[in-house]
């Protein structure tokens, strides 16, 4: 017991029920071979994905007495010399021994009814009194919904306390359930202020949330000396020890739940789209030769039936131009340059998914043979079919080309959007300059459409003149280039591939997160990341029911984001480190962005969904096979392509995303399911706590947006300082993280790499906490669960969000992460900005000098 003399809470002792998301995602997990959880659960059938019903459940009663016990007990009472079986007097002194007794205890009930029909007068004045002002303040003055409010009836029928997902009625416009929900005073949901007593939350949702935190907790490690492994190392415990991906993780555990989740959607019999239940069904079980007959026709539409080219092969500049174009039009598909909407026209940039595209500077040796015998199979198999005969000249060692794109990325492309920075510059389209072998004029026409009416005049932004200058520079032949681009082309269609062995190797590569890491991939798993990567939007409309259910219907919604909006602003507002002009121009921009939570905004109506599913889906013959399968790649491709100058947004991020996306022209910020902990119990009394994970993956992009206009804004005004501020923020992170003296894994961190995220991190997280210091100010300053009484409102917070990190990283992953990543591993997510933070400091009473309160902070 000594060593857990430092606990912050106890368990309580009387009977309660653990159930949470993260014993939830567990047991999806081990019913697909994964960790196993500490403690024994019973075995459900039903599938969490589906209609959610009641779950099973661990008791954990108060101790009882023994029949040994009871025994004894009697033994003693029998005892001549007992305090029971001693005789004290006659029968007369028992008799007026227990008259007196009576008598007091007479005495004793008296008083304590009195004293009850007193308090019972003075509560219910201030219950009456409670009541009305709790009527009064739930609207705003302009009429809109107070987000601070207790929450009200869900107009979905979902209930706080049911965990039963309720079926969604069948002609329901979706859009109704985006606008505010007419709030109803004597709703069928329970107020969270009712469910408080005193400060502790005392709804069954609250029981399950608090126990399972403290069953996840490690006794053993101080919050203050490391409060990653504090929250995190049970968890890490209970998942497998041979990583063979990159990482386990619980964002990843949320992520393939919703690719459950979808795949459910989509194969049920609800959905307005039978041929996306096709598209599942063909490509998880495809037909022999599928692959071959989709191959051949789109290779035959681009014009590159000739691959695999040559060395002797002619191939004149504008041809190659053109080819890459067209295959960014007619597919989709980035290889050696992106082109999307920026603020004020088009923008050509680098491209953004390469397959070893995550570690600068590092060799990808186990990556670079999985690429090269890639390439090799499918030329292989390509010439089988021809009359000529293989030659080894046709094999483009394709690893060098993607290390040699990969080299001159801008290796801050995933934290600074360089189409915003100095480097920027415009062109008219026909003063396009030439890149080496590359016609950049001819590749701009072909990759927004042969068939444009572009005047030659129109201005085109280039994101980044560096890659540009090394583009001119690179040292590769026109038949390699054209065989590097045909090869991801026909890459990319290998989940249709009907040998299982095959198609599991080579999808992997096109379509795991990390090529560098490839993991293995079910057929279901294949064909939904297909899907994401080149028709998205459909997919997030089908699910939007779902997914508004599992939260607990659009008020939580509305409410998290509600006041993470306000927080924003008035934090920016309220910042000492901006002058005034630059925080009302960067005000007046943060207001301009759409929030868009699980969906596109113009996928709201029906008709506007049946409108975009026009040919892709609809009045797309599902026979043959082949054809089906090449329309919808082209169809989906002329639909993005759209998106470049019309009004609409794509989303960038898709959706098996756990991170919020604000991509340019910066107008809407992405926010897909797994941003939310969906596994979470969908009752209003813990709807707050989702802010401690939602709160930083949301201003982790605000604040990014924030620094790229501080940028900009000293670019216009000489004697602005504004982005003085982050980049001062930055240094003093990369030499404190640099400097940190306990590592777990003993691996040298080149925070050099990391300081941009690290610091988009620290700044997040503090402005998620003050979000929901905001939220908590509803509840008299603190809230506790009943499972865990004695964690403050304030360290729950915290604890939320590093359980949020939590993650079990491949050791040679873990190596490349910490010397060559542009992100941190979790472990630095979570320790390295808290002991930056008074906040948390305070919040677990941490003594300056220890690990997670150092003398010196940033911030």
């Amino acid at each position: 017991m000594a060593e857990e003399s430092h606990l912050i809470f106890d368990i309580p002792q009387d009977e309660i029920v653990v159930s949470s998301s993260m014993s939830r995602i567990e047991n999806v997990r081990a019913a697909r071979g994964g960790g196993s959880s500490r403690a024994p659960q019973e075995q459900s059938s039903t599938n969490v994905l589906g209609s959610v019903q009641e779950e099973p459940f661990v008791l954990i009663a108060a101790d009882q007495p023994g029949l040994a016990d009871e025994q004894q007990r009697n033994a003693d009472r029998a005892r001549p010399n007992s305090e029971f079986g001693n005789a004290v007097g006659g029968t007369s002194v028992r008799a007026i021994t227990f008259l007196l007794i009576a008598v007091a205890c007479l005495l004793l009930v008296g008083s304590m009814v009195l004293t009850d029909v007193t308090n019972k007068d003075a509560k219910g004045a201030e219950g009456e009194e409670f009541e009305n002002s709790t009527d009064v303040s739930n609207t705003d003055s302009d009429g809109q919904a107070d987000a601070t409010a207790p929450p009200r009836a869900s107009p979905d029928g979902v209930q706080g306390n049911d965990r039963r997902i309720q079926p969604p009625e069948e002609n329901r416009n979706l859009f109704k359930a985006r606008r505010p929900a007419a709030r109803n005073s004597r709703g069928p949901r329970k107020s969270l202020h009712r469910m408080l007593k005193g400060t502790k939350c005392t709804s069954k949702a609250c029981v399950e949330q608090g126990v399972k935190l403290v069953d996840e907790l490690e006794p053993k490690i101080r919050p203050c000396d490391d409060f990653y492994q504090h929250v995190c190392v049970r968890w890490q415990h209970r998942q497998p020890s041979n990583v063979q991906s990159d990482r386990v993780s619980v964002d990843y555990a949320l992520v393939d739940l919703f690719s459950e989740l979808l795949v459910n959607v989509i194969r049920s019999d609800a959905t307005p789209f039978p041929e996306l239940k096709f598209f599942i069904d063909e490509c998880v079980r495809p037909q022999p030769n599928l692959f071959r007959n989709v191959r051949d026709a789109v290779l035959r539409h681009l014009d590159l039936k000739g691959w695999p080219y040559k060395a002797d092969s002619a191939i004149p500049d504008q041809t190659l131009s053109v080819k890459v174009g067209r295959v960014l039009s007619e597919i989709g598909l980035e290889t050696l340059f992106s082109v999307y909407r920026g603020l004020t026209g088009a923008v050509i940039g680098q491209p953004r998914n390469l397959l070893l595209r995550h570690f600068l500077g590092s060799e990808p040796q186990l990556a670079g043979r999985l690429v090269g015998k890639a390439y090799e199979f499918l030329v292989q198999a390509m010439t089988k079919q021809t009359t000529a005969p293989f030659e080894a000249s046709a094999m483009t060692n394709v690893t060098t080309i993607e290390t040699l794109i990969r080299r001159m990325l801008n290796s801050n492309r995933a934290v600074l959007d360089a189409g915003r920075l100095k480097n920027c510059s415009t062109r008219q389209m026909i003063d396009l300059p030439r890149l080496g072998t590359v016609n950049l004029h001819r590749f701009f026409e072909a990759a927004v459409g042969g068939d444009s009416t572009m005047p030659e005049t129109t201005s085109v932004h280039l994101s980044d003149t560096d890659y540009f200058d090394r583009m001119r520079t690179l040292a590769l032949t026109k038949h390699d280039l054209l065989n590097y681009v045909t090869f991801r082309v026909v890459l990319e269609l290998t989940p249709l591939i009907s040998n299982w062995t095959l198609r599991s190797t080579l999808a992997s590569v096109a379509y795991s997160r990390y090529a560098e890491f490839s993991e293995r991939l079910d057929p279901a798993q294949m064909c939904v990341r297909f899907l994401e990567r080149y028709e998205p939007a459909v997919p997030l409309y089908l699910t939007f029911k779902r997914a508004l259910e599992l939260l607990g219907g659009p008020s939580v919604i509305r409410t998290v984001l509600d006041v993470l909006k306000k927080t924003f602003l008035t934090d920016l507002q309220n910042s000492t480190m901006f002058r005034n002009t630059f925080k009302q121009h960067a005000t007046n921009q943060v207001k301009d962005i759409y929030w868009e939570a699980l969906m596109p905004y113009w996928l709201s109506e029906q008709k506007a969904a049946e409108s975009y599913a026009e040919g892709l889906y609809t009045n797309n013959p599902r026979h043959p096979t082949p054809h089906f399968f090449y329309f919808w790649m082209r169809t989906a491709a002329h639909k993005k392509r759209e998106f470049l100058f019309g009004n609409k947004t794509s989303w960038t991020g898709g959706f098996l995303n756990a991170w919020a996306t604000l991509d340019p022209p910066y107008d809407h910020l992405e926010i897909p399911l797994p941003v939310f902990d969906f596994m979470m119990p969908n009752d209003s009394s813990t709807a707050h706590l989702h802010l401690p994970r939602v709160g930083p993956r949301v201003y982790r992009e605000l604040h990014r947006f924030l620094w790229h206009e501080a940028i900009n804004f000293d670019l216009e005004r000489p004697a602005s300082e504004e982005s003085h501020y982050f980049e001062r923020l930055r240094r003093c992170l990369e030499n404190q993280y640099r400097d940190i003296d306990f590592n777990p894994s003993r691996v040298p961190f080149n925070s050099a790499r990391t300081s941009a995220s690290d610091l988009l991190d620290l700044l997040a997280v503090r402005t998620a906490f003050h979000a929901y210091l905001r939220q908590l100010g509803a509840h008299d300053g603190d809230y506790r669960l009943s499972g865990a009484p004695n964690l403050s409102g304030q360290q729950l917070f915290f604890l939320y969000y590093a359980r949020s990190h939590c993650e079990r990283l491949n050791p040679r992953f873990a190596v490349k992460l910490m010397t060559n990543g542009p992100v941190s591993p979790g472990w630095y997510r979570v320790n390295g900005p808290l002991r930056n933070m008074h906040d948390f400091a305070i919040a677990f009473g941490c003594t300056p000098g220890t690990s997670m309160n150092p003398a010196d902070k940033c911030l």
